[in-house]
């Protein structure tokens, strides 16, 4: 049978950059578009396929009737998504591909001018995407799609986005319970409970990408989906990831929920997430370890109170007039939250980014410092590369740095390279720096 509308979320890995080769998994985002289809009556399916050329993905597709492709993309699997691209094209033309995600977002001019691409969706698109599709099989002309950036005479044209998303994202139905992602995958994909971060990061795009606002699932949604989940695993534990930007953000939902997931908790999944820490107190921390969440990530990003402020990790407004005091009580929080962390039994992992503007090689030495303070299980030694979207795309040249951007086999679009040598800060060793590891060493 022939599947109108295909969606593929190629991922980035250093191998196939060099062979050219493909691989490709199952994406939330690309499912919850896939769900919010299915819900309009319109069929479609992921392709997902393990190290093929590009050619082959492509005739792939076209066997399967496919007359719209849809493809995540970000700055990490650009060049893949170029490949595959031209191939669809060089073997039927008529193809509709569209691309979204947050280089869709952020780099539509530079994505558009692949002759292979017919369109970027910008923002959150479910929508949006509808709207296309159904413009697309009526008539042919989907060139008023809110959201929607693409050529017109060598120019690239930007509809405004028309109506804002929706506040409650039930909206759109679950991508798990309509049974887009298959069982076997839903536990690997992670689930998604909101949307958005309120924090302005300079260096952060994701967050930026819906205007620093939150959007949540309700309560009962999310139960509904994690005892699907749970379905799904054969033998336990296994490791669940909540999939957002700041889990914990909302000190209410989360109590409130949590409660709810641990009146009548799963037995064979534990729980991971991401969030901002330096709010939490011992109560939401045993609230949340009664629900079953045994890993807590948090970015650091960095020790040094002053390279704190010029990121806005902490506050907008210049900390120098008060000796960076807000930054300081950042970092005395997130070591009493650690602390409290380890205490109950979280397994807790710190982010630190190293190259951030402003910051000296000394600044550096910092936040290996506060990483030490910290006696997290796991960090994370990661360097500043600028995408954009951020405000430090925008700032670049007040801080130092240059970019460049590559026209093939370079991990991202843009290199970045920065105002000192980061490679010379030293790594702090014995620490555990991979969560792929056995469930059983979150027990």
């Amino acid at each position: 049978m022939d599947i109108p509308i295909g969606f593929a979320w190629i991922t980035p890995s250093e191998p196939d950059f060099v062979s050219r080769r493909i691989t490709t998994g199952c994406h939330l985002g690309c499912a919850y578009l896939s769900a919010y289809l299915k819900q309009h009556g319109y069929e479609s399916d992921f392709f997902i396929v393990k190290s093929e050329s590009p050619d082959s993905f492509a005739r792939r597709i076209a066997r399967a009737g496919t007359r719209v492709v849809g493809l995540s993309v970000d700055d990490a699997n650009f060049y893949a998504v170029r490949w595959l691209t031209e191939s669809i094209k060089k073997i039927d033309p008529s193809i509709l591909i569209i691309l979204g995600g947050l280089t869709a977002t952020f780099s539509d001019d530079l994505l558009l001018k692949n002759s292979s691409i017919d369109g970027c969706l910008r923002s959150y698109s479910e929508s949006n995407f509808l709207e296309l599709v159904e413009a697309f099989f009526n008539s042919g002309d989907y060139s008023r799609t809110p959201g929607l950036s693409r050529l017109s005479g060598g120019e690239t044209i930007r509809n405004p986005y028309g109506r804002k998303g929706p506040g409650d994202l039930d909206l759109f139905p679950s991508p798990y319970l309509s049974g887009i992602i298959p069982n076997n995958l839903a536990v690997d994909v992670g689930i998604s409970t909101s949307r958005g971060c309120a924090y302005k990061c300079t260096f952060c795009n994701p967050t930026s990408m819906h205007g620093h606002q939150v959007m949540y699932h309700s309560d009962e949604r999310v139960i509904e989906e994690l005892r699907y989940m749970d379905s799904c695993v054969a033998e336990g534990p296994r490791l669940l990831l909540f999939n957002e930007d700041a889990f914990a953000l909302n000190l209410a939902r989360t109590k409130r929920l949590c409660k709810k997931i641990a009146a009548s908790p799963p037995r064979k999944l534990i729980f991971g997430c991401e969030t901002r820490i330096e709010h939490l107190d011992e109560e939401v921390l045993r609230v949340m370890y009664a629900a079953g969440f045994r890993y807590l990530k948090f970015g650091l990003e960095s020790g040094n109170p002053r390279v704190l402020n010029i990121i806005k990790k902490v506050r907008a407004e210049d900390g120098s007039r008060d000796g960076y005091a807000a930054e300081k009580e950042y970092l005395h929080k997130l070591q009493k939250v650690v602390g409290l962390a380890k205490k109950i039994g979280f397994h807790t992992v710190a982010g630190a980014v190293f190259g951030l503007p402003g910051e000296r090689l000394e600044d550096s030495i910092d936040t290996l410092d506060m990483v030490c303070r910290l006696d997290v299980d796991e960090y994370y030694h990661n360097f500043l590369y600028i995408f954009p979207g951020t405000e430090i795309f925008n700032t670049k040249e007040r801080w130092g740095y240059r970019l460049e951007v590559r026209d093939d086999f370079y991990p991202t679009i843009y290199r970045t390279y920065w105002p000192y040598p980061v490679e010379l800060i030293p790594r702090i060793e014995g620490k555990i720096r991979h969560i792929q590891r056995q469930s059983r060493c979150f027990l």
